[in-house]
């Protein structure tokens, strides 16, 4: 009898034992079904700026991002960034000074959930889209006409080192460069065009203003190529009374090469005198007033240069 008790007991514990192992699983194993059940794809991530600078800091909006920053994962491109704060609806990251300014395509992983190229990010540094005015200076050795020399003498008035150039910038005080990125290289252009005119019954004025830049700046190696700068004023007047009168100016630099530096209120390109002669493409200055007896101004630029030559271009901010 007690044999039967004992072993009606030692059965019942078993059985209660595999019932209750059968239901019980420890916290791991717990976490791990349950983060199998709830995989995430709807993150739904978004940027509210498309322009930023090194060392800002972006946010980039969703949800079910978590708490757990070390399952988050930028890229801008192939070029991987850690998140510095995460919540379950903002990620919050620092954009490296160590990457090239550019255009990227933006992605984040979540655990093992990648979204690809969800929006695309411009990185820039603070000048490139805040340029207003250029000034152009060149001291080069050049012939210098005048109206006298050519009509009188046929030769220049002198030869020797000259300072000339040009100032770029828009009665639109508003107006700014334009600068398209790809990759390392910046397109810097620059296109203004004023036009003014008035008429009566015995009279006529008109004027006409244009200003053109353009470079192609490689922001690695700080080198300029395919530099362009044009300045044309013209006016007009004709008069039944007061008499007539042609203004016309115009000044042109084609160059191929140059080197830049960043300056407090924008850039300076610079060609030195090593470089000029192979740099130079194009140099026209001319500048004529038929209003009185008239006046005729041309540098001629007229090579090899001396060690004090170069041509300086300052792009500047406000």
């Amino acid at each position: 009898m007690i044999t039967e008790n004992f072993i009606t007991l030692f059965t019942t514990i078993v059985v209660l034992i595999a019932i209750g192992c059968s239901s019980c699983q420890s916290p791991v194993q717990q976490q791990i079904e349950k983060q199998d059940s709830l995989t995430i794809v709807d993150y739904n991530p978004s940027i509210a700026i498309s322009r930023a600078k090194y060392r800002d800091s972006l946010k980039i909006y969703g949800k079910h991002f978590g708490e757990q920053i070390y399952r988050i994962t930028i890229y801008l491109d192939s070029i991987l960034i850690k998140p510095i704060a995460v919540n379950d609806s903002c990620v919050t990251l620092i954009i490296p000074i160590n990457i090239p300014l550019g255009t990227y395509n933006l992605s984040i992983m979540i655990n093992d959930n990648k979204v690809n190229n969800f929006t695309k990010l411009v990185v820039v540094s603070e000048k490139w889209g805040n340029f207003f005015s250029a000034q152009l200076t060149a001291n080069l050795y050049s012939e210098y006409w005048d109206m006298g020399s050519r009509q009188y003498y046929g030769r220049p008035r002198n030869i020797g080192t000259h300072t000339f150039g040009s100032t770029i910038r828009s009665p639109d005080t508003n107006q700014r460069f334009t600068a398209l990125f790809t990759n390392n290289t910046v397109e810097l252009d620059f296109d203004s065009r004023l036009l003014n005119g008035v008429q009566d019954k015995y009279s006529s004025e008109s004027s006409s203003s244009d200003m053109n830049f353009h470079a192609t700046i490689d922001i690695i190696t700080k080198t300029v190529s395919d530099i362009y700068v044009r300045q044309s004023d013209t006016s007009m007047k004709t008069s039944a009374f007061n008499g007539n009168y042609n203004n016309h100016k115009e000044i042109i630099f084609r160059l191929n090469y140059g080197t830049y530096k960043e300056i407090d209120n924008g850039i300076e390109i610079t060609i030195d005198n090593v470089y000029l002669q192979q740099s130079i493409q194009q140099i026209k200055y001319y500048d004529y007033k038929s209003s009185g007896l008239g006046t005729l101004t041309e540098y001629i630029p007229a090579p090899p240069y001396s060690s004090d030559n170069y041509i300086v271009i300052k792009i500047f901010t406000r």
